[in-house]
């Protein structure tokens, strides 16, 4: 089983997961890696992406990500910076260093706290140019 977001055919040619047109540029998305507690600020970590989709994204974060980790996400377009939540559904480490940042895949939630409506409004828009 393949940790990235696609799948292998008999042949061994990829084949992609998702479902819907996704979208490339480069844009920040800020991840929300540890959440404040009493004293302490929440730990944000800057990465950038440059393939999104209505229902999920890829980025490249400095530090490793938890698969099946949810995360508050913050993804700024343009003037906006929208509000999501985000499940970690695959990383791969860039290099073996412990330290090594990592490719990740995200599927974004729906939630009633979130820009999940203004998000999916500014992908359709996005395609339709």
């Amino acid at each position: 089983m393949n940790n990235n977001n696609e799948l292998t055919d008999q042949d061994g040619a990829a084949q992609e997961q998702r479902q819907e047109f996704r979208l490339t540029g480069r844009i920040w998305i800020d991840v929300e890696v540890e959440a404040a507690d009493s004293g302490n600020e929440s730990r944000v970590l800057r990465c950038g992406s440059s393939d999104l989709s209505a229902n999920g994204l890829r980025l490249q974060s400095p530090e490793l990500l938890f698969e099946g980790a949810i995360l508050p996400l913050v993804i700024h377009l343009g003037d906006e910076a929208l509000q999501l939540m985000g499940e970690v559904k695959w990383c791969i480490p860039e290099h073996p260093s412990p330290n090594a940042g990592c490719i990740a895949g995200f599927e974004i939630h729906e939630s009633d706290q979130t820009s999940i409506l203004e998000w999916k409004e500014a992908i359709a828009s996005l395609l339709e140019h």
